[in-house]
């Protein structure tokens, strides 16, 4: 990550980054199973790889003002997964695909305008697709929601003082947002 503070107000932030995610539980259950299930002694996941490699990108900027008190960002970003795992209802169950990309936005807003009160909501506009095993052919990743927005609003402070101990308390409510999802690519769940 490399941030660099042009204004106060104004902070541009790029990062990369190389890593790597596991599949899903079931996969790593299966293969466990295969492994398990044959007369020979295997490395575990002979069968195929549990994880899949990823490669991410962002670039956007960072602003605080107000002494600290609302930080705003706003970020693109694209994220390269090796290979996709996903369900297949022709065969029932789960099957490995080729490389997916992930695209979108992220914007959020931090704000204390008081000591006692802190608001925060965020909201991802996103695609992703992934590459099948016939050539040329594209479809959605399942269950990624075309958007995300998630607001929380915390409140808290002294009540009163008892023998010169102060009782506190605190209050807080939260709410998502998560858009349909694509369970194929021309069935959508509802937001």
């Amino acid at each position: 990550t490399v941030a660099y503070e042009a204004l106060p107000a104004f902070v541009p932030v790029i990062s990369a980054g190389l890593g790597f995610r596991s599949l899903s539980a079931v996969s790593l259950t299966l293969c466990n199973a295969a492994v398990v299930a044959t007369t020979r002694q295997l490395p575990p996941c002979e069968i195929g790889s549990p994880y899949s490699q990823v490669t991410s990108f962002e670039a956007g900027f960072r602003s605080v003002v107000g002494r600290g008190r609302f930080t705003t960002t706003l970020t693109a970003f694209q994220t390269d997964v090796a290979n996709e795992l996903v369900f297949a209802v022709d065969s029932g169950g789960f099957e490995t695909q080729r490389a997916s990309t992930r695209r979108g936005i992220v914007g959020s807003l931090l704000a204390r305008p008081t000591p006692w009160l802190l608001v925060s909501t965020a909201l991802s506009l996103q695609t992703a697709t992934f590459d099948t095993l016939v050539a040329g052919t594209s479809h959605y990743v399942p269950e990624v929601p075309a958007y995300l927005w998630r607001t929380d609003v915390n409140a808290n402070g002294t009540l009163l003082r008892l023998n010169n101990a102060p009782l506190t308390g605190r209050v807080g409510v939260g709410y998502t947002l998560l858009g349909g999802r694509h369970v194929n690519d021309r069935i959508m769940a509802p937001t």
